[in-house]
């Protein structure tokens, strides 16, 4: 059975406008997520939508475990990267 890493997140861990585009396939690949699991011999699920508060974060993985007993169950090096947004979910202000 395959190795897997879930990665969730907002527009940082979606690979946003890494192209110039907003989203895309090349930004999905090229995203840090997925980058760290092809270092790592794992198959990225990258679940990561642009502008994701962190409770639809939290809701995103949660309802991705529900959907996925069988990975989760997998107890075979499976990794799990969450990134928050930020604490506002809406950026920083200075």
């Amino acid at each position: 059975m395959a190795n897997y890493m879930l990665i969730a997140g907002c527009s940082h861990a979606a690979g946003s406008e890494i192209d110039g585009n907003l989203s895309s396939p090349e930004n999905r690949k090229a995203s840090f997520g997925n980058v760290l699991a092809g270092m790592m011999d794992h198959q990225p699920i990258n679940i990561a939508r642009n502008g994701s508060s962190n409770s639809a974060i939290h809701r995103s993985v949660l309802n991705w475990f529900t959907l996925n007993k069988k990975i989760v169950e997998n107890k075979n090096n499976n990794l799990f990267v969450l990134v928050n947004s930020y604490s506002s979910g809406a950026g920083a202000s200075v």
